[in-house]
């Protein structure tokens, strides 16, 4: 009973801390400016399209904007990318994102930093980017661009009524019967 009774104390103590702003952890995250983020309407899961001159063109982009400001991606090519976002407006915000280039590249780094605006109604953006890349000596390059993306929300979606089992999904790709590991 001892041990619990000094846990919750523990818990409700780092709980009060962290609520004003001085708890373990918080100064790592004083870079990012998180004020404004939890409601902004660029909060969510989204499909980016870098080709604006053709919009029926397929998506090439899985990204996510988080209520901390933190901003992930994955590209079609399986490269992915890392930064933060900050809100600069109702509808706007700033974003710096960083991918490491392969080893058989050269290596190094590029870096993305964009203007972002959401559409009013929520369901779409629009931005402006320029790239940067850096050696893996540091050298960078300076800011080219400018370059623009569209996307679209990836808005959450019930289950349908199936066309067919997995095994038929799956069958169609040459092994008769296979299906993925479950929770694969």
């Amino acid at each position: 009973m001892r041990r619990f009774s000094v846990l919750a104390v523990v818990l409700v103590a780092v709980a009060g801390l962290a609520a004003v702003g001085r708890g373990p952890g918080t100064a790592a995250q004083d870079g990012t400016p998180a004020a404004g983020t939890a409601a902004h309407p660029l909060v969510g899961a989204w499909l980016l399209n870098t080709d604006v001159d053709d919009p029926g063109s397929r998506p090439s982009t899985l990204a996510s904007f988080s209520a901390d400001g933190v901003y992930a991606q994955v590209d079609s090519d399986g490269s992915a990318g890392i930064g933060s976002w900050a809100a600069t407006g109702p509808t706007t915000a700033d974003m710096t994102f960083h991918g490491l280039l392969p080893d058989e590249e050269g290596g190094g780094m590029t870096t993305v930093r964009a203007a972002i605006e959401v559409a009013a109604d929520g369901r779409t953006l629009t931005a402006t980017y320029t790239l940067e890349f850096a050696g893996a000596d540091g050298a960078a390059t300076g800011q080219y661009g400018p370059g623009h993306v569209t996307g679209t929300r990836i808005a959450a979606e019930p289950m349908g009524t199936p066309v067919g089992s997995l095994s038929d999904l799956f069958g169609q790709f040459g092994e008769e019967g296979a299906t993925p590991e479950a929770g694969a």
